[in-house]
């Protein structure tokens, strides 16, 4: 190789991510040029220490055994229970779901009720006042 290695191109040295004819080029190279070698070895060194570092990161399954049993037991459970739940049919899920339009906050129910009883009053008063 004519021009120094860039830190990509020893980084996938490193990591084997060469082709063959690369490989023996990149080797060549850090055996005739100092400055790349240098770059090779602390490169080399970094990757030692994160290893080192995250060593127990890297062997623990992801996710652990215990978390994928408390996983597929809440699943199975989910499963049983929607198997026990009652099979609603169509008119009943519309019937609630108009139902709950209805449904108001207390203090609301109040001002509501106030304002039919009104217009309701006022709806006879309104035929008589407005003549057609």
């Amino acid at each position: 190789m004519r021009q120094c290695l860039d830190e990509g191109m020893l980084q996938s040295y490193f990591d084997g991510e060469l082709s063959t004819e690369l490989m023996e080029r990149a080797t060549s190279h850090l055996a005739s040029c100092a400055t790349c070698a240098a770059a090779a070895s602390e490169l080399e060194q970094e990757s030692s220490l994160l290893s080192t570092a995250l060593a127990a990161e890297f062997e623990a399954t992801v996710p652990t055994e215990r978390l994928r049993q408390r996983i597929d037991s809440a699943v199975a459970g989910m499963q049983v229970a929607n198997d026990r739940a009652p099979r609603v049919g169509v008119v009943a899920v519309l019937l609630s779901s108009f139902s709950s339009l209805f449904n108001f906050a207390p203090g609301r129910r109040k001002i509501i009720t106030a304002w039919l009883l009104l217009v309701l009053l006022l709806h006879p008063l309104r035929a008589a006042l407005l003549p057609e």
